[in-house]
């Protein structure tokens, strides 16, 4: 997922294809990948909707922890 500003906005079909040309040189194929570009507000408004286990989620990644095991 990419975050951006939208003043940035005229800079995304080069950034998506500088993304895609990245993944070939890596050998990572573009049908078992997706890559998501939101606005900052976007984000913010998808983030403010998105339920508890996807939140929890966010935060393990964001801070490195493994999930508990129940």
């Amino acid at each position: 997922m990419l975050i951006y500003e939208p003043l940035a906005v005229e800079h995304l079909p080069k950034i998506k294809e500088d993304i895609d040309r990245l993944f070939d040189t890596y050998l990572i194929r573009s049908d078992q990948n997706k890559l998501v570009l939101l606005s900052s507000s976007e984000f913010d408004k998808r983030y403010r909707l998105a339920d508890k286990f996807v939140l929890q989620l966010m935060r393990e990644c964001a801070t490195g922890t493994k999930p508990t095991e129940k």
